[in-house]
């Protein structure tokens, strides 16, 4: 991906935030981190690369929330987006992961239909439904590093106190992950978490009235 499309992609993060000043349905404006719902979620670096495979996919995206209410534990939902941040949502795009199952990651392929659902039941005052947007470069760069076999997306807090999710690589052993390394290089965080800096609601699956 060239420069300007990376900075294409980061400017359409980013200048939403003039748009959510108009927007009462999402936040109040007021930086306050809350309750995510989860504590991590895993993503096998095939899926990942998967949702990078679009010519039209310029990042991911990704939401917290819970499969089933009835669910203790809640986790983590991602589909790729294109550079203006709407998703490419066609047939069971959004990736649902469901930890490791007979020790290997496994995911669940959810229409737009179950993944606004699995939003739904994760949305309420302890721990609303929130999501968190990465660039293909920042994704590709952690999908690069010797030895990745997995991404980690974990609940973490920006500078401002809004709760945002980092991506963590990962390597995988006998069944379990662990960070590839512990340097800046091994992760990124997402600066911009919606819904206090969003685009329009189309974009959002869980913002969304269709």
């Amino acid at each position: 991906m060239n420069l300007i499309t990376t900075i294409s992609l980061l400017v359409s993060l980013i200048a939403a935030q003039g748009s959510l000043a108009q927007d009462n349905s999402g936040s109040s404006g007021e930086p306050s981190a809350s309750d995510p719902g989860f504590t991590e979620a895993l993503f096998d670096a095939a899926t990942v690369s998967d949702l990078l495979k679009s010519e039209e996919a310029m990042g991911i995206r990704f939401y917290n929330v819970l499969a089933e209410p009835r669910d203790a534990d809640g986790t983590a939902m991602a589909i790729g987006i294109r550079t203006n941040g709407s998703e490419l949502n066609a047939g069971k795009s959004y990736r649902l992961s469901l930890g490791f199952v007979d020790g290997k990651i496994a995911m669940s392929n959810l229409n737009t239909k179950s993944a606004r659902t699995a939003c739904v039941n994760m949305d309420d005052p302890t721990h609303p439904s929130y999501s968190a947007s990465f660039t293909r470069t920042d994704v590709q760069a952690l999908l690069d590093l010797t030895g990745c076999q997995a991404l980690q997306a974990v609940p973490d807090t920006t500078v401002k106190d809004e709760t945002t999710m980092r991506l963590v690589a990962m390597k995988v052993t006998d069944g379990k992950a662990f960070p590839l390394g512990s340097g800046p290089e091994f992760q990124r965080m997402c600066g911009f978490p919606c819904p206090l800096v969003c685009g329009p609601e189309e974009n959002y699956v869980y913002r969304s009235k269709y």
